[in-house]
Order: structure tokens, then C-alpha cells, then sequence
């Protein structure tokens, strides 16, 4: 490959690939110089121009990620054992939250526990007299009805055991 010199004096000159590395002498001014070894990488400009390269393959194609869509699925928890929907409300009568902890919702229940413990404490200012028994009958209520809805959900009859298909 011929690749073209310019001497300081601005003077340019034609070399080989076999030339580098040789000291020549500027047929101009007589300067003397050494073609370097890395041609491309000094002020040599190639006379010719490299070998076409093959075009460059386009990348491949990426198929788009598809994300799996969620569908959440109903889940119904089915107790073993019908639940007893007068043992739920007697738990709640005697104080509000046993009967929904009775029924596995230990969330509610606590959450019923703390809200009768507040309105026992809102007595001293007399309002929880009010608000104490609301709370109270709706836990009861919550309770029993929690504990039939349960149970239907499970397939148990009010009065007997479990449904026939």
C-alpha cells in the first residue's frame, strides 16, 4: 500500500509499506527523515484507498420482550370445620374483636380491639359513652355475619352440613 510524506518544507513524497522503518533524505531541502512504523498513525495521508471492507451485517432482529400479563386469581380459603356463627357474636359480646379473631380475620380483630380499648378510654370524656356501644354492636354484627358468610362460602347449610350438589 503507497502512502504519501510531507516533509516540514511541505515537500510530499510517495512510500511503500516496505519503506517503513528506512531513513530517507527530502529530495527538496535534504532533510533527512524516517518513514515511522505505524504509517496511519503519523501525517502519511494513503494514496490509495484501503480494500472495501464487506458491509457490516445489520444487528439481528430482537423480538420485542412481551411481558407476561398478571391476572390475580380468586383465592377462598375453606375451613375444615363450619364455623359457629352464635359462638362468634358471644366471643364479640364479651369483648369487641374476639369474634373476628375467632373467624381468622386476626387483622380486624385487632384493629376492633384497639378501636373498643380507645372508646373505653373516650368514657372519661363522655362521648365514649356514646361511640363504646356502636362499636361494640357493630362488632357483634360483623362478627355473626362474617361467620355465616364463611360458612356459605365453605358450602355449609345454616341447619345441617354440607350442601348437596
Amino acid at each position: 500500500m503507497q502512502y504519501m510524506v510531507q516533509c516540514r518544507c511541505g515537500q510530499k513524497m510517495t512510500v511503500d509499506d516496505a519503506q517503513v522503518g528506512v531513513q530517507f533524505g527530502c529530495v527538496n531541502c535534504g532533510h533527512p527523515f524516517v518513514v515511522p512504523p505505524n504509517p496511519l498513525g503519523s501525517d502519511l495521508v494513503p494514496l490509495t484507498p484501503p480494500p472495501a471492507q464487506p458491509p457490516a451485517q445489520p444487528p439481528p432482529q430482537q423480538t420485542p420482550f412481551v411481558q407476561a400479563q398478571y391476572q390475580p386469581q380468586a383465592h377462598v380459603y375453606v375451613s375444615s370445620q363450619p364455623k359457629n356463627a352464635g359462638l362468634a357474636a358471644v366471643l364479640s359480646f364479651l369483648y369487641c374483636g374476639l369474634g373476628q379473631i375467632y373467624n381468622g380475620q386476626i387483622g380486624k380483630g385487632i384493629g376492633f380491639l384497639f378501636l373498643y380499648s380507645f372508646c373505653l378510654l373516650l368514657c372519661l370524656l363522655i362521648i365514649g359513652f356514646i361511640l363504646a356501644p356502636v362499636v361494640w354492636i357493630i362488632g357483634i354484627i360483623d362478627a355473626y355475619s362474617t361467620a355465616e358468610g364463611i360458612n356459605r362460602a365453605a358450602g355449609y347449610q345454616a341447619l345441617g352440613g354440607p350442601r348437596a350438589y
